[in-house]
């Protein structure tokens, strides 16, 4: 392949980025989504529609991917239709990035690089067949990282602001860019010329991230406590507080996702990087401040044990990943243009990219095929038999994956969190006291509730290697 001719590049491009649009699609009509949180941001979409004032609703998230979901919500749509947006986005930010590097660099080679690694990250293919908001996050901070450099600064003002109110990441690109632009202000940088409409890209996200700030304390109670959840539930979950484990384990954090996440999924390609940053740098100065503030940002997080440590919060590095790696592959091909040998290094380079980018990426896709919907076979047995059963009673259910695979119309699902066996029943004898009949889904190791007396209790395990049982009480008022 000529990896410096742009029209046969771009061929190899958009048949990459079709055969994973194929694969995307196949695997979207075919495999549930294999992300549980996708799930759960679609069921407070819905909550959201039903009682829209609540802003406890959102819980430990940031409110935008919500409100979008709730207009699918609104619609009549449901998840896999959110799937499908994020398989359409997902198939731009390959030309994106090429675009984006394109305008950047003077080597169609490397754009051409870029776009190709973009297109065949498996973590970003995987991203953009689920409901998650990564796919839309990703492609904000690209567009805010191409209309800022092309100076358009309202429209890249719009695009940060987005970011900063759908994922906390965006916060330290936010946090980032202000000191870069301070930086540049005061050492009177060549070529750097401080206006109202720059600043509109630290202002309009402040002043909007103020305004959920003071709407979340008057619903909370309490400054940030969003913020603070997010770092309980996660040291929670990992049973871990604080960083912990000696300086090895430290140290193995730090590098997770400055190395290891890039180089399970691509492998060789991350070695390249370094040959091209010092050009990559002085061209795309925006775009790494942006992204290092993403990465330090979730680095920290993850040694702290304030995030889950997923590999799916390298997502929006993606085309930051791919670019580096363009400019870097590109550069070892150009070592070669001395020696009157660059067509024979860049034919070896560009066998060894497509080689190593389609192994990685088959690998990967099998494994997501492969274990995509090994721990959901209780939840879908649980969903068939809620469907079986007769009437239209109110169901208390705290499980997202189960009233998404019923299919049962949502406005009957309650979402009571029955953290306590004596506060639920409380509740559901009030809840009997209107509706002659309810029922009610619970996942736990042991029994939740009692037998109903004149009702019923039916039982499915978790399976998948899980201790858990799924009980489904159907409870009648008055017995």
């Amino acid at each position: 392949m000529n990896l410096s001719g742009k029209n046969k590049g771009l061929i190899v491009l958009s048949a990459a980025v079709i055969a994973v649009l194929a694969w995307q699609v196949y695997f979207l009509l075919t495999m549930p989504d294999g992300d549980t949180d996708a799930y759960a941001h679609f069921i407070i979409a819905r909550d959201i529609v039903r009682n829209p004032y609540d802003l406890s609703l959102h819980w430990v998230w940031l409110p935008l991917f919500h409100y979008i979901d709730s207009l699918f919500v609104l619609s009549g749509a449901g998840m896999h239709a959110v799937r499908l947006m994020n398989v359409i986005v997902w198939s731009a930010i390959p030309f994106l990035v090429y675009y984006y590097a394109a305008r950047k660099t003077d080597s169609v080679r490397a754009a051409l690089i870029s776009g190709i690694i973009a297109a065949a990250f498996p973590l970003g293919i995987l991203m953009g067949t689920t409901a998650q908001p990564e796919p839309l996050f990703t492609l904000f901070l690209l567009l805010f990282v191409i209309l800022f450099d092309s100076e358009k600064y309202f429209l890249s003002s719009v695009f940060v602001t987005a970011a900063c109110m759908m994922r906390y990441e965006a916060w330290a690109a936010l946090g980032f860019l202000s000191v870069y632009i301070l930086y540049n202000f005061l050492k009177k940088k060549e070529g750097f010329r401080l206006s109202f409409g720059l600043l509109l890209n630290i202002i309009f996200p402040m002043l909007f991230l103020l305004i959920w700030s003071v709407l979340r304390y008057r619903s909370d109670g309490a400054w940030f406590q969003f913020l603070h959840g997010t770092m309980k539930f996660a040291g929670d979950a990992l049973g871990e507080a604080h960083a912990s484990g000696g300086i090895l384990k430290i140290a193995g954090d730090l590098f997770f996702y400055v190395f290891w996440v890039p180089f399970i999924f691509t492998g060789i390609i991350a070695a390249a990087i370094p040959f091209g940053f010092k050009k990559f740098y002085a061209q795309n100065k925006i775009l790494f401040v942006a992204g290092l503030g993403i990465l330090i940002f979730i680095t920290l997080s993850w040694v702290t044990k304030s995030n889950l440590g997923l590999n799916r919060h390298f997502t929006s590095l993606i085309p930051l990943y791919a670019v580096m790696a363009g400019y870097g592959i590109d550069a070892i091909i150009g070592k070669f243009e001395d020696s009157n040998k660059t067509g024979l290094a860049e034919k070896i380079v560009s066998a060894l990219l497509i080689m190593t980018v389609t192994i990685y990426a088959v690998i990967w896709l099998y494994q997501y095929k492969l274990n995509n919907n090994k721990n959901f076979e209780g939840r879908f047995k649980a969903a068939e038999y809620l469907k079986t059963l007769e009437g239209s009673a109110p169901i208390i259910c705290n499980d997202p994956m189960i009233e998404i695979f019923s299919g049962l119309d949502y406005r009957r699902f309650d979402h009571f969190f029955m953290a306590d066996s004596s506060e639920t029943n409380s509740y559901i004898k009030s809840v009997l006291m209107v509706t002659p009949e309810i029922i009610v889904v619970k996942v736990s190791v042991n029994p939740f509730l009692d037998n109903p007396t004149g009702g019923s209790r039916h039982e499915i395990p978790l399976q998948g290697g899980h201790p858990g049982v799924i009980r489904i009480y159907k409870i009648s008022a008055g017995k």
